[in-house]
């Protein structure tokens, strides 16, 4: 799998991505965020970005279900990388998507990305 859930606990949904994005990707994190949203919300989101190969079609679909789906259950995303593209696209994010404030750190801030989140 190239997307594996990270421990985390209370209103904090952690994955991290190292390669392509499958649809059984989705499908398991989805049903981590329905578990989730029964006992926490607004959720945060904590995702470690590796590398970023690519989704399929499906995978795609199924991610815009999800995002679709909760788009009002989630309120801030760290996002640890060293992508610059990545940082851009998180600004566009913010523009584009009011109510969800995304935020990139380089891998020596993981824990201010989890601070950041934990402190929302």
């Amino acid at each position: 799998m190239t997307m594996e859930i990270l421990p985390t606990g209370g209103s904090i949904v952690g994955v991290k991505i190292d390669g392509g994005i499958e649809t059984r990707d989705v499908r398991n994190l989805a049903t981590l965020i329905e578990e989730r949203l029964k006992s926490h919300g607004p959720l945060q989101v904590y995702v470690e970005v590796r590398h970023l190969g690519g989704i399929g079609p499906e995978a795609l679909w199924e991610d815009l279900r999800l995002a679709f789906g909760h788009f009002k259950d989630f309120n801030r995303k760290a996002v640890v990388c060293d992508r610059g593209w990545l940082s851009r696209l998180a600004d566009i994010s913010n523009r584009l998507v009011p109510g969800i404030e995304v935020r990139c750190f380089s891998w020596d801030e993981k824990d201010a990305a989890i601070a950041w989140l934990e402190n929302n």
